[in-house]
């Protein structure tokens, strides 16, 4: 993954849980290729992994979002084919399903508040005058 796809999407998942559609829409703006959904979950599943991020759904009480302590492969196979009533990118009907599903929400770990940090040191240093 190249670094300003990282820090893009490090920061967006910092500002608020991001879903599938925020991934998908930051993935392809920063690809000069046609990004498919399945290319959107190896993205988050790269993160995922990299221990980056945790992955959840909003929740229908007060806790607001919900962590999923499930391994990798249930969370992936939850954003694929649906989970809880929402649909996954295999199951979604069409494009405009994927912008509203809520079948994922993503959160940053401490690992990727520190990354984000570091990242945004390098890019200050990068770019002194902002």
């Amino acid at each position: 993954m190249n670094v300003e796809l990282e820090a893009e999407l490090l920061a967006d998942i910092d500002d608020e849980w991001m879903p599938f559609w925020g991934f998908h829409t930051i993935v392809s703006s920063l690809s000069p290729e046609p990004v498919s959904p399945e290319d959107t979950a190896a993205v988050i599943e790269s993160l995922f992994r990299r221990g980056l991020i945790t992955l959840g759904e909003l929740a229908w009480n007060d806790l607001g979002w919900e962590r999923w302590d499930v391994p990798v492969d249930v969370a992936m196979n939850r954003i694929a084919h649906g989970h809880n009533g929402k649909c996954g990118y295999v199951s979604a009907p069409g494009p405009e399903h994927l912008m509203t599903t809520e079948v994922v929400r993503a959160d940053l770990t401490p690992l990727g508040e520190q990354r984000l940090a570091t990242l945004r040191s390098t890019e200050e240093a990068a770019d002194p005058v902002q």
